[in-house]
């Protein structure tokens, strides 16, 4: 049975690599983020899991880091970087650009981490990140 428990933060990012594009300027979205945990049963209370310990102990750790952040390529010579840690600003360094494919396959490792370190029960974890109303990335 699958669980799924849905998110949203806005985040500024840039893209660095390709062809040059407007997504190469500093810009934001607002993100919806559909959480999923899948699980072969239900627990003792008769639930996958409960959306309260989903929402303490999985999405809020992701949304302190995320929400109201610069998301860029720890790999970004354009000075961005420094200037963000000048000012003591909000920032995510990703191993790679800043897409919706690479913020994606972050946000589920970090819901792994979380998942094995609060929850006994064994859960596979998906996430389906809209970058816009009409663009996702499903892991």
């Amino acid at each position: 049975m699958e669980m799924v428990r849905r998110f949203e933060f806005d985040a500024a990012h840039r893209l660095t690599k390709g062809a040059w594009s407007p997504c190469h300027n500093i810009h934001g979205h607002r993100y919806m983020v559909d959480l999923k945990l899948d699980s072969p049963g239900l627990d003792k209370t008769d639930m996958v899991i409960n959306f309260s310990d989903v929402k303490a102990h999985i999405i809020a750790p992701m949304l302190v880091t995320l929400d109201h952040s610069i998301i860029l390529n720890h790999s970004d010579e354009s000075g961005i970087i420094e200037v963000c840690k000048k000012n003591n600003f909000k920032m995510v360094l990703l191993d790679g650009d800043p897409t919706v494919e690479v913020l994606t396959w972050w946000m589920q490792k970090q819901a792994e981490v979380c998942t094995e370190k609060y929850f006994s029960a064994s859960f596979a974890v998906g996430i389906t990140c809209f970058e816009t109303p009409n663009c996702s990335v499903s892991t």
